[in-house]
């Protein structure tokens, strides 16, 4: 690198070109899909992209809300469940601690919302980013924190004796804009998988970066945040193209504006390494590192719905739709201002009215009296216009049903009513099978990027988790996982676990494994479906072995009255279980009273001497004394 300021040497030009150039593709994939038009019809902002129909107002028509408001939960409504499957029969002990694991972090992580986030990205943009990493600070081991409860191993073991002087580690997962990440777009067809190189795009305060990554005085502000350098830029934060314009005098200027540099984290595959550069500085702002983590690929993942061919960038679902929904809001625009002619223009007789009285009915104040000249023949009277066209109605839904074959959602997703009242419960059943089908292969793209995102996070657990980590967690197996963990300690022998969870280290997660989320976990289960679902397991139930009174038939009763909001019926079921549990008991204590009386029996007529039949005797004599 270069060792004098000011010059910027050749190795690190060629990575601003790269990242200048990939950006330039960048703003014309997004200028042809129109990501930046698509996010105003997403607010309802036709007005600046429709504009007017000669006079006629438009009036805003929100499909493009309406479709992704319920296409995100209906692809993404809970956390998934996931299944750990070891590759070979040495690992299946850590399988059992790694699935656990394994749902505990992506719960902890929160990452529902950022899932929902990439999706709807995905959608509007045609792609959107993930991205996992680890933190760690160094620093002097701590005392022991005070447990804040009992009845838990967090609570009754929280100071493990450990050498690690880790003070603070933090695995996270964000989604990241599609506006900050750029890529060797020329070359890639499959990103992220074909990329020699992905950069990150941060935005923080000068004075920030400084601090972050000391030596670096010299560096100047690429732009300033409160100060718009033109009009486009004003509903924006982020500048697609920066510049010089940073207020002179201080960390901020008399306006308030904010200094803001751009970092960019380059991730280089060819020479396996990580750095971070800030636009036109003579030199990186740290010395490049190795890429620090062990997994294969990159830390970014890609969501994508609709890849085209031989092109990197794939286009969304609201862009294949957009004409249609231009289309409907024009000619329901058209639709609307027609009836609203109606009394809108007034045909009278010249000089019918005085000054006055025209002022009075121009102003149209309620309960007002307008007095029109003596011997008027045409009093003011509205103008009849003609009705509005029924083709204009039919074209309206026909356009809909286009909308809804394109993008594979029906009114019924949408939470609306048919067009007309005639739908059979068979029609519908037709109609939202059809949806599935399209839906499915969504869904199955989310779980494949759910998997991907969460394999990495696991095999960030595996490299860096080095002092134990609390997973609370229920209906385990405790003696088996305080046979499978490794304790720090020997104190630890058989306590890393009981009913409320369990401590874990890498040592207890290594392995080779395969990681998949259970199909259909992230889909809401209403309690209709969860209710036929029910009663087609009771229907079936003898030949899965369930008998009435048993335990898992109860299980599945209470779970009916309890989706049905039947609470009095549950409450008495309930009370009809323990009544029978009670009536067994007493059955089965009989049962083994009878069992101990017979065997107090037996034992008495094998252990008692034979006794002579005196009675017998006494008779036998006097009958034969007779």
């Amino acid at each position: 690198m270069a060792k004098k300021s000011g010059v910027v040497p050749a190795e690190l030009q060629a990575w601003y070109d790269r990242i200048h150039t990939a950006e330039e593709r960048r703003r014309k994939v997004s200028e042809k899909y129109g990501w930046n038009r698509l996010k105003q019809e997403l607010c309802g902002d036709y007005r600046k992209i429709l504009g007017t129909l000669k006079g006629t107002p438009i009036i805003p028509i929100n499909l493009v809300h309406a479709f992704l408001r319920t296409a995100v939960p209906s692809l993404y409504f809970r956390d998934p469940k996931f299944a750990v499957n070891p590759q070979s029969r040495m690992h299946i002990g850590r399988a059992k601690v790694l699935e656990p694991v394994a749902n505990h972090t992506w719960a902890k992580l929160k990452l529902k919302g950022e899932v929902k986030k990439c999706i709807g990205d995905a959608l509007l943009y045609g792609h959107s980013w993930m991205k996992v990493g680890q933190t760690a600070v160094a620093g002097p081991a701590d005392s022991a924190p005070s447990p804040k409860s009992r009845g838990s191993v967090a609570a009754k073991k929280p100071q493990f004796e450990t050498d690690q002087v880790i003070k603070y580690e933090k695995i996270w997962a964000y989604r990241v804009s599609p506006w900050d990440i750029t890529f060797n777009s020329d070359e890639s067809l499959d990103p992220p998988y074909d990329c020699r190189w992905i950069a990150h795009r941060i935005a923080k305060p000068l004075e920030t970066v400084k601090a972050l990554f000391p030596g670096n005085d010299d560096l100047q502000a690429s732009h300033t945040y409160g100060l718009p350098e033109k009009e486009s830029d004003q509903d924006s934060k982020r500048l697609n193209n920066p510049g010089q314009n940073a207020v002179s005098g201080g960390s901020q200027g008399s306006s308030g504006a904010i200094p803001m540099v751009y970092i960019h984290e380059i991730t280089d595959m060819d020479s396996g390494q990580l750095f971070y550069v800030a636009d036109n500085y003579w030199k990186p702002l740290a010395d490049p590192r190795d890429f620090p983590y062990d997994f294969n690929g990159f830390q970014y993942s890609m969501l994508k719905f609709n890849p085209v061919p031989d092109d990197p960038y794939p286009y969304g679902d609201l862009y294949a739709v957009e004409p249609q929904i231009w289309e409907i809001t024009k000619l329901m625009s058209m639709a609307l201002s027609h009836v609203k002619r109606f009394g809108r223009q007034m045909i009278c007789e010249e000089n019918s009215l005085t000054e006055v009285e025209e002022a009075k009915f121009q102003q149209g104040i309620d309960g007002a009296l307008i007095k029109v000249r003596k011997g008027t023949a045409l009093p003011p009277s509205p103008i009849p216009y003609p009705p509005v066209q029924t083709d204009l109605y039919n074209i309206i839904d026909r356009l809909q049903l286009l909308f809804d074959s394109i993008v594979g959602q029906s009114a019924f997703d949408r939470g609306s009513t048919a067009a007309t009242k005639s739908r059979t419960l068979g029609e519908v059943d037709k109609i939202q099978a059809s949806t599935g089908a399209r839906s499915s292969e969504k869904e199955d793209i989310v779980e494949d990027f759910v998997e991907e995102v969460a394999g990495k996070i696991i095999a960030l657990k595996k490299q860096f988790t080095d002092v134990p980590e609390f997973v609370a967690c229920t209906g385990l197996d405790v003696q088996e996982l305080n046979r499978l963990l490794t304790p720090p300690s020997a104190q630890y022998m058989g306590q890393m676990a009981d009913e409320t969870g369990f401590y874990f280290t890498k040592q207890d997660i290594q392995g080779e494994y395969d990681l998949k989320v259970v199909a259909g976990s992230i889909k809401p289960l209403d309690h209709n479906t969860r209710n036929e679902v029910l009663i087609q397991i009771l229907r079936f139930g003898q030949a899965l072995g369930l008998t009435p009174g048993d335990p898992a038939s109860n299980e599945i009763g209470r779970e009916i009255f309890g989706n049905l909001d039947m609470y009095g019926v549950a409450e008495a079921f309930d009370q009809k279980i323990e009544a029978m549990g009670l009536q067994n008991d007493i059955i089965k204590l009989k049962q083994i009273r009878e069992q101990l009386v017979m065997q107090v029996q037996k034992l008495k007529g094998q252990q008692a001497p034979a006794q002579p039949d005196i009675m017998g005797q006494l008779m036998a004599q006097q009958g034969g004394g007779q």
